[in-house]
């Protein structure tokens, strides 16, 4: 579905959306198009997906980081510091 939306579609989508796991999938739409620094709404992709994973893991709603999602980039970023889990 994302595939046949444009990157401006897709850039409107995400700012219309409140869903982290629907985020994460256009996020990653992005960075495979348009790269980690392709700018969104005065960010890039992946400043904009380090804060995503941080909210994920403060909440700790892992689902959104987890396949089909392939987020890679999530895995070194999240810090939980409820459980002391941090990444090096």
């Amino acid at each position: 579905m994302l595939e046949s939306k444009s990157t401006g579609d897709l850039v409107q989508s995400l700012s219309q959306v409140d869903n982290m796991y629907y985020q994460a999938e256009i996020l990653q739409a992005l960075l495979n198009r348009e790269g980690l620094y392709f700018q969104v709404g005065g960010e890039t992709v992946e400043e904009r997906l380090e804060k995503l994973a941080q909210k994920c893991g403060s909440l700790q709603v892992w689902y959104v980081t987890r396949p089909p999602v392939h987020c890679a980039i999530f895995l070194p970023k999240i810090h939980c510091t409820r459980f002391s889990v941090t990444s090096p």
